[in-house]
């Protein structure tokens, strides 16, 4: 159950994290992708497409 609690918490921080920032989906995109790789749960690139077009 503790696994699943630390997802719930990051997945809590993320998102009042996304409430200040502005709306451009690859800001945001890439303060969550910054967000992960921080807590070193992330590492690498990602190509990141919104409605047919690359935004990151």
């Amino acid at each position: 159950m503790d696994p699943n609690n630390k997802a719930n918490d990051l997945k809590i921080e993320v998102e009042e994290q996304l409430l200040d920032l502005p709306k451009d989906q690859s800001i945001r995109v890439d303060s969550i992708l910054s967000f992960y790789n921080n807590r070193d749960l992330f590492n690498g690139t990602d190509l990141v497409t919104f409605e047919g077009e690359t935004i990151l």
